[in-house]
């Protein structure tokens, strides 16, 4: 069951939570996961992961045990502001992740790197040496790996007790994995991060906010997943049933 995390709002938005988390409060929330001894994971969300939300009831239970659902698109605070629910902040994913080390490292904590290939995590751990000297990563697996061997990385995982798991690209299932593998973890922060790896190994560019605010980020998206232009049948059904919600006040 998700938890009360000190400096953040819930909101529930069609029975989906999301939480407000403005960035003057991200230290105070860290601090009280940290401290309260408990495993809490984080999650990352887009408008269409809220809409994927609504019908994968998988999903949905992965926010509804999240200790923190962070907004990250300019999208979920226009339909929070349509149904008249307050407005969260929202996040840039990488940003929020910088953001969490950069507090972890504030007070001396440690983190586990999880994801992408063998050098671009090996590269990062390197970098993230340099850009945080006082974080301590206190382990590093890359995402290729047998299946055979996952029972001993989540081992391996669990001996390092880090304050912060940090998951990238190629671990199948995501966020999922995160939190069917969190009860094998020691307490802590867990948070499945896209691109991450990537982006600290220097291997994809980072986006300004700017840009990210403007959306720019969608266009890749259709170029390499271009199947993806179907979902704009399914935000035409949403709002309509956004319509629907703020008529009869859902």
């Amino acid at each position: 069951m998700a938890v009360t995390v000190a400096g953040a709002r819930r909101i529930d938005y069609l029975k989906i939570p999301l939480h407000d988390l403005p960035e003057e409060r991200l230290e105070e929330a860290v601090r009280d996961m940290i401290d309260n001894g408990g495993k809490h994971q984080i999650v990352l969300v887009d408008a269409w992961d809220l809409i994927k939300a609504r019908h994968n009831h998988e999903f949905a239970r992965i926010l509804h045990n999240a200790s923190l659902v962070i907004p990250t698109t300019r999208g979920i605070q226009r339909v929070c502001s349509f149904l008249k629910r307050p407005v969260p902040a929202i996040y840039m994913p990488f940003e929020f992740s910088i953001k969490l080390l950069g507090v972890l490292e504030q007070y001396r904590k440690s983190v586990y790197l999880l994801g992408s290939t063998h050098q671009a995590i090996q590269t990062s751990a390197s970098n993230l040496r340099v850009s945080f000297p006082g974080l301590n990563i206190v382990g590093r697996c890359s995402s290729r790996y047998k299946k055979h061997a996952e029972e001993n990385i989540v081992l391996a995982i669990k001996k390092a007790s880090p304050s912060l798991l940090l998951v990238g690209n190629g671990v199948k299932g995501k966020d999922r994995w995160v939190l069917e593998n969190q009860k094998n973890f020691a307490p802590g922060i867990s948070l499945y991060c896209r691109d991450c790896y990537e982006i600290f190994a220097g291997k994809k560019r980072r986006l300004t906010r700017a840009a990210w605010m403007r959306g720019a980020y969608i266009l890749p998206g259709l170029i390499s997943h271009p199947w993806r232009i179907l979902r704009l049948f399914v935000y035409a059904y949403f709002l309509f049933v956004l319509l629907i919600a703020r008529i009869t006040k859902a």
